[in-house]
């Protein structure tokens, strides 16, 4: 597929493989299965494998959907991932990108990793784009209180006719905000704002409050919220991808004890052993063992109940 002007021979299936697919066909083409951006009990959702003449690799069709029909691989991977289009065109650039130039032996280095004005400034966003939102019970409903709501500034946007949560700078600047569709599970990011792989979710709250020595981490921010709710200081990730820069986040800060509280799936496990790896020599660290049956802290019945277990009795080794 072409990335910025680049040939890339993007293996297709070995990043979808990264994901768990509800109902999942595979064949030699594409990939059926339900939908990844909205409810779906009948598989209606594909994506090609391989480039043929009736579509390129990482084409994508949501024969259900409403608002998000098709798309490219890169729209795919980016809500997939939970990063900016920017940010999987950086990662495959630097995955996939060619080492010789084809046809005359010449060698050339790969491609350095693309710096954007989002990696070399730090971009605030205005606070005029959190006026007007409000508290909504979609998050009620999940277990996030309207007064947990209004202290981390996450409300209803009529504007955007989905709920917004702001990611801050460590000193309280909007660096980023998310929009979650309260209808389907699509969501977006601001235009223009900082990038997701630069940032933690939650890290303002460990600034604002130095003497917090203890912090739950997860990887989605209503899972972060879901602590918080629970008593507990937290941070999110956004997803499975852990940065030198969301490690060193951290360690500016005076946090001593991280709970770690990522999904209890495939990639939570390996987004689990990375932050382990990055962080287990300088920090204590706790595991989070959940019910049968829950794939993440949301869906914990009283989240309180397995934290506080978590840091009694399921010390991580630090030499995992």
């Amino acid at each position: 597929m072409i990335i910025r002007g680049l040939d890339i021979p993007v293996d297709v299936e070995e990043e979808l493989n990264e994901f768990e697919w509800e109902q999942a066909t595979w064949s030699h083409e594409k990939l059926i299965a339900c939908s990844p951006f909205r409810d779906d009990n009948r598989p209606s959702f594909y994506c090609w494998l391989y480039d043929s003449d009736r579509a390129p690799a990482g084409a994508w069709g949501d024969s259900g959907g409403i608002e998000f029909e098709k798309g490219n691989f890169i729209t795919l991977l980016s809500y997939l991932r939970d990063e900016t289009k920017e940010e999987i065109e950086e990662y495959l650039l630097e995955k996939y990108g060619p080492i010789e130039s084809p046809g005359n032996g010449d060698f050339y280095l790969r491609p350095l990793r693309y710096v954007s004005e989002q990696r070399t400034n730090k971009i605030t966003l205005s606070p005029a784009l959190l006026q007007g939102i409000e508290p909504h019970p979609y998050l009620v409903n999940r277990g996030i209180p309207r007064e947990i709501q209004a202290a981390l500034n996450i409300g209803y946007s009529k504007e955007k006719n989905a709920i917004a949560i702001p990611w801050f700078h460590p000193n309280g600047e909007i660096a980023t905000i998310k929009y979650r569709r309260i209808d389907s599970k699509f969501f977006w990011y601001e235009k223009g704002s900082t990038a997701t792989r630069q940032l933690l979710y939650g890290i303002d709250i460990f600034h604002k409050k130095p003497y917090l020595d203890t912090a739950v981490i997860t990887e989605a921010e209503i899972d972060s919220m879901t602590a918080m709710t629970a008593g507990f200081p937290s941070l999110a990730t956004g997803g499975t991808s852990w940065t030198k820069e969301k490690q060193n986040l951290i360690l500016q800060t005076n946090i001593k004890n991280l709970i770690i509280a990522t999904d209890n799936d495939e990639a939570g496990e390996k987004l689990k052993r990375d932050i382990i790896e990055g962080l287990g020599s300088a920090l204590n660290l706790f595991d989070v063992s959940f019910p049968y049956g829950c794939k993440d802290l949301n869906e914990v019945g009283n989240a309180e109940t397995i934290l506080r277990a978590s840091r009694k009795f399921n010390q991580l080794l630090l030499s995992l």
